[in-house]
């Protein structure tokens, strides 16, 4: 239980409105407080309420989170996971991904919390080869918050060889939720405010060049006695291709997860292929992509439609920068649903939804020296409107110090020859960092030009 540094991080951000100033405003926030020890580290963050300038900073309701995690981290599955799971157990709908599969990024794990995007108050205890050999390592994990929600996980990994290992994760959770926007011509009944439990299971194979894994959530739901999504996902890499495609499928219409939102996914198929070329003196890698995805969706007005997305992207990578460069076909409408299709009874007229769909063209190009210079353009098209967004950014070390940086940013969307909006950002950071002690700086600036 060595202490090795103690993190810490603040930071400050205004939002300015050009046209209603009363309505700019403000908040800052313990971006993160962290006890690093050998074995372990504890975190925590705070943020307060977004308060209009002309006022005092509320300090009633702040965004707040505690973590405490282990630095061996070789479980390639994590309860946060599970929690996302529980929340959104659908597959990303992204329709462009340049999501290169590796040894390396290819764990499934989830982003770590953040006051922005808070867990809940977590503990975790983890035995490390208290097991027979073939057992590598056992987790267990709790969280608790004060919105009566509740959650326990258990995760083991059972290491085969160098490179093959299975991993299960199993996560129970209580949660609350309520349906009062539902009226007398709503598709789903009214329930009042009541607790709910969940259940998530996951299992991930590893095995050379190949990574398996299944999802399995249930729902007890306020309309029958349990509802459930499955979930498959494969993963096959090597050196210059990779290939992965996931599946999904729902129970029923009226599923509310974790989150307390009604899900809206009902089923989906997606695949994902890229193949990369390298220069003769290897200083360049150009890569290529396809992506399909067809998802059965719940819209607005409770209907179904089984959508298409389609695209095909390219990203050429050198020392000094990365340009990125694709094209997609969105909301392409084949039927109300994936039955109506199979069955023939319903199928949209592929002219009909070609003026239906959108097309998303977009371009970035992102430099690695001293200026980190950031450049994106984005148009989409449907029959109805057209949008062209620019933005650009940059980050520049300030002389002297080799610690802080200056940033800006530029950000404009235009929509049917109209100016939607401008956004500009001026930020500043800077750290300071000594044996024991490592403290961040950041304020941020930002200007809606309407």
């Amino acid at each position: 239980m060595l202490f090795e540094k103690l993190l810490f991080s603040i930071g400050a951000n205004a939002n300015f409105k050009t046209q209603n100033f009363q309505e700019s405003k403000y908040d800052f926030s313990l971006q993160n407080f962290a006890l690093i020890f050998k074995d372990f580290s504890l975190q925590a963050s705070w943020k307060s309420e977004s308060t209009e300038i002309s006022k005092i900073p509320k300090m009633k309701n702040p965004v707040w989170l505690a973590d405490l995690s282990f630095k061996e981290r070789n479980i390639p599955l994590s309860f946060s996971g599970s929690l996302k799971e529980l929340k959104n157990p659908a597959v990303s709908s992204s329709a462009i991904q340049f999501s290169k599969i590796s040894k390396t990024n290819a764990s499934l794990n989830v982003k770590k919390a953040s006051p922005s995007n808070p867990e809940p108050l977590g503990f975790g205890m983890q035995f490390a080869k208290a097991f027979p050999i073939a057992i590598q390592k056992v987790q267990i994990n709790a969280a608790v918050n004060a919105n009566d929600f509740f959650a326990a996980s258990m995760l083991a990994n059972f290491k085969f060889s160098k490179k093959s290992a299975l991993c299960v994760s199993d996560t129970v959770a209580r949660y609350s939720a309520q349906n009062t926007s539902s009226s007398y011509f709503s598709q789903t009944r009214f329930f009042a405010n009541s607790n709910f439990l969940a259940n998530n299971l996951q299992i991930l194979l590893t095995v050379p060049k190949n990574k398996l894994k299944f999802s399995a959530s249930f729902f007890q739901s306020p309309y029958r006695i349990l509802d459930f999504t499955t979930k498959f996902e494969h993963n096959f890499f090597l050196p210059l291709f990779s290939l992965n495609y996931a599946f999904f499928y729902a129970s029923a219409k009226d599923i509310f997860t974790s989150s307390a939102n009604q899900l809206k996914n009902l089923f989906q198929f997606k695949i994902n292929q890229q193949i990369s070329f390298v220069n003769s003196e290897k200083t360049s890698l150009l890569t290529v992509g396809t992506i399909f995805l067809s998802e059965e969706k719940i819209q607005s007005d409770y209907s179904t439609q089984l959508l298409l997305k389609q695209g095909i992207y390219f990203q050429l990578k050198k020392e000094s920068y990365i340009q990125k460069l694709s094209f997609s076909i969105e909301n392409f409408s084949l039927s109300p649903s994936l039955k109506d299709l199979f069955l023939e009874q319903s199928v949209f007229p592929p002219l009909q939804s070609l003026e239906k769909s959108s097309y998303k063209l977009a371009y970035s190009k992102q430099t690695k020296n001293y200026l980190s210079a950031f450049l994106a353009l984005k148009f989409s098209y449907t029959p109805s409107e057209s949008e062209l967004s620019a933005k650009f950014s940059n980050s520049i070390k300030l002389p002297g110090n080799a610690s802080a940086r200056l940033k800006t940013s530029f950000e404009s969307t235009l929509k049917e020859k109209l100016l939607k909006k401008t956004v500009a950002l001026v930020g500043f950071s800077a750290k300071s960092n000594t044996k024991f002690v490592k403290i961040n700086y950041s304020a941020n600036i930002k200007f809606y030009l309407e």
